[in-house]
């Protein structure tokens, strides 16, 4: 038994009655305890049995997040099913470069989700069709049974996806070690309440809290629409539910009401914050603690901050400091100032991808190469920007990103801004609803060192489709924006 399940059924017989999950389902709010958890995922292990899906299997999962999919991902931890979490946002050509890859032996969908596959020639081509909110459905089980394999804890345990900001998605594996690591770092830097009512956005964490024996609050937000207009109505549903703490996305944060009125801390990560996106966040959120979390999918928590401060160096320092490293984290940079990060939850393997951003000390430590750029100083790190992303100045490569802020807050008008040098100039692409003034633009810039910049103005600077806040610079090298006007 992977330590996972170990913690998994302990917490279960310690909680049996507590709530471990609450969502909305057709008569209204669902609550499962600890001891319905147990059931559903007993019973879920007995028919993927009877079904003869067998350890080492390899699950394709094609389905938003949900309490099903909670029980179905434990199921298959249970029998050392190795899941593949394909996100809604992945395309066609993705899902199919990810199948030649890392072929899956079975496909496990809801109801919603099963007339997706259609649109697939490589989902088609697997023949075995599981439906996740049928499969525990009217089945008994013995506690007596043996509901688990004995599973190593280098076993395989669940592919996800890198967001791909600033190239191509990467297949990141978790073996069962890794994945318990990652939801132990979790645990251990996310407060010190024995008891909390998490509403998460990022599904994974629901395992952090089932293992901890919080409350999760499951919502029906779909993050892979940027325009959910339904989203507020979804999220009213729970507003009677007495949530205390949110783990979330920086675009959930700007779309959303506040509906929390018990909420105490706020946990926003997954993007780099402007001044206005930070300001914004924090006023609508005044009632709560709002911590801004730095991470990596490799890594998931590596530096936080209480989102006032990080305003206030930005505000009045023009210093963009993410904070301290969390517990059980080690940073440092090397002479090309890329964060590098290591700890215990650091994934070590990419399926049929270079490991170039992998690399092994002298004492045998395996360090991540972020690809971010910044410095490590007093406990304290500061961001510069992404390594590949950067502008020219004197025959030099500058990073970005203090530039960007600062355009960002010398410019009120300028909601967001993407700088960096592609085909041998400089440019800089606004995004704004308001008339700018283009020479103040050019002349701040020239007082910097930047002259003869390439300025584009845009409705929308394209953000990445998982998270939808992160500048995709990729897509702005390759999209031809022709200048336009305001009216």
């Amino acid at each position: 038994m992977s330590r996972i399940i170990e913690d998994f059924e302990n917490i279960c017989e310690e909680k049996k009655k507590s709530i471990a999950f609450i969502y909305h389902g057709k008569g209204g709010l669902v609550k499962k305890s600890f001891s319905d958890l147990y059931a559903d995922v007993a019973r879920s292990v007995k028919k993927l049995r009877i079904r003869k899906v067998k350890k080492g299997a390899r699950i394709l999962v094609f389905t938003p997040p949900s309490y099903e999919l909670a029980v179905f991902m434990l199921a298959c931890m249970k029998l050392g099913i190795s899941v593949m979490y394909v996100d809604i946002w992945a395309g066609r050509k993705l899902v199919s470069d990810t199948l030649k890859k890392y072929k899956a032996d079975h496909i496990a969908v809801s109801k919603k989700t099963s007339f997706l596959r259609l649109g697939s020639a490589s989902i088609r081509k697997i023949k075995d069709l599981i439906f996740i909110d049928k499969e525990y459905d009217n089945c008994p089980f013995d506690r007596s049974d043996k509901e688990y394999e004995d599973i190593e804890e280098d076993h395989p345990a669940l592919l996800t996806m890198t967001s791909g900001s600033t190239g191509q998605p990467k297949i990141a594996l978790r073996t069962h070690a890794d994945l318990y690591e990652q939801l132990e770092l979790v645990n251990s830097n996310m407060g010190e309440e024995e008891s909390q009512v998490v509403l998460t956005t990022a599904f994974i964490y629901s395992f952090a809290n089932i293992l901890k024996g919080f409350c999760t609050v499951l919502s029906k937000v779909n993050l892979s629409l940027p325009f959910d207009f339904l989203l507020n109505k979804k999220l009213e549903l729970f507003k009677d539910v007495p949530i205390t703490t949110i783990m979330t996305s920086p675009d959930f944060c700007l779309r959303t009401k506040n509906y929390y009125p018990n909420l105490k801390t706020l946990y926003v990560g997954g993007a780099i914050l402007n001044i206005h996106e930070a300001k914004i966040i924090k006023d609508k959120f005044n009632n709560a603690d709002v911590e801004y979390i730095y991470g990596a999918t490799e890594c998931n928590l590596i530096a936080k901050t209480r989102l006032e401060v990080y305003i206030n160096d930005l505000q009045n320092k023009k210093v963009f400091c993410l904070g301290s490293k969390v517990v059980g984290v080690d940073i440092k940079s090397n002479d090309k100032y890329e964060i590098m990060v290591s700890s215990k939850a650091i994934l070590k393997e990419y399926i049929e991808a270079e490991r170039k951003n992998i690399c092994i000390d002298e004492d045998g430590v395996f360090w991540h190469k972020t690809g971010d750029a910044g410095r490590y100083v007093s406990d304290k790190l500061y961001y510069l920007g992404r390594c590949d992303v950067y502008a020219v100045k004197n025959n030099k490569k500058v990073h970005t990103n203090p530039i960007e802020q600062s355009i960002a807050i010398d410019f009120d008008m300028i909601k967001k801004c993407a700088f960096f040098y592609h085909k041998a100039k400089n440019r800089l692409y606004i995004e704004s609803k308001k008339p700018v003034d283009l020479t103040s633009i050019k002349g701040y810039l020239s007082e910097k060192g930047f002259d003869n910049v390439d300025i584009h103005l845009l409705n929308k600077i394209p953000c990445d489709k998982k998270h939808h806040t992160k500048i995709d610079y990729k897509r702005l090298r390759s999209m031809s924006y022709s200048r336009r006007r305001f009216l």
